[in-house]
């Protein structure tokens, strides 16, 4: 599988990822998938991925459809995958996802099969007051990407961030 960073250029996305009753499962072609230059960048805030694998949130559907489509192109660094993996294990996320049946591995082959690597970003000129969200926001602002959050200090900073071509949400509507 190739993966580039940046957003300007194509991407191959091998399979994509569905949920099902008992564990995470591949479908698709291994064909790879081509994205045109205009895909938009994303870049996820560990919240919403639970949302999208643990909680099972309906109102992440469209956006792991995007995801799987290529229609958005997720930007990761390895800090945010060791960040998701860490908080997986927490007591609480490990026995819900027990309860689902979702196991570690499925979740982070997830992640490794829908995000680009990107590597870490400069610190960027909007601060946010928790340092664990920092780094979200300082990709999403070297790529110009859409950030998608719903930590209420990232929130507050929408109108910062926008000045640096980042539109900050917590919901994904379809729309970039």
């Amino acid at each position: 599988m190739v993966r580039q960073q940046g957003c300007h250029e194509n991407i191959a996305i091998a399979f994509a990822w569905h949920r099902t009753d008992s564990d995470m499962v591949k479908s698709g072609t291994g064909i790879s998938l081509h994205a045109a230059d205009d895909t938009p960048c994303i870049v996820i805030d560990t919240n919403v991925l639970l949302d999208i694998w643990v909680y099972r949130n309906p109102a992440t559907l469209n956006l792991l459809a995007a995801l799987e489509i290529g229609q958005l192109r997720w930007l990761a660094t390895a800090a945010m995958r060791e960040e998701l993996m860490r908080v997986l294990n927490y007591a609480h996320i490990a026995l819900r996802r027990e309860k689902e049946g979702l196991s570690l591995q499925a979740v982070m082959d997830a992640f490794d099969r829908l995000s680009l690597s990107a590597n870490d970003a400069p610190r960027s000129a909007v601060v946010c007051k928790d340092p664990d969200d920092q780094k979200f926001i300082d990709l999403a602002v070297a790529h110009s990407a859409i950030l998608l959050s719903k930590d209420k200090l990232v929130l507050k900073l929408r109108t910062r961030l926008t000045a640096f071509g980042v539109k900050t949400t917590a919901e994904w509507s379809g729309k970039t």
